[in-house]
């Protein structure tokens, strides 16, 4: 929601609005591209690599013989 807003301020100056407008237009489509991609990289890259890495982890664990994971305890209680 804080990248929408920001980015959305951005947009007259992206545009070249006013006078010296041409000057932050370069600057203001930096920094609308910057918060578009660091936002894809945090709610989609991040938790993807994250995803692969634990099924890396639990493929390791059963071709070495090590069980990944919790434990089935018969005598855990759940509250």
């Amino acid at each position: 929601m804080t990248t929408i807003a920001m980015a959305a301020g951005m947009v007259p100056s992206a545009l070249a609005f006013g006078e010296g407008g041409e000057f932050r237009a370069p600057m203001a489509v930096a920094v609308i591209a910057g918060l578009i991609f660091s936002t894809l990289l945090s709610l989609v890259f991040v938790p993807a690599v994250f995803l692969l890495m634990d099924s890396l982890g639990r493929v390791l664990g059963g071709l070495l013989g090590r069980f990944v994971g919790p434990r089935d305890d018969p005598q855990a209680t759940w509250v």
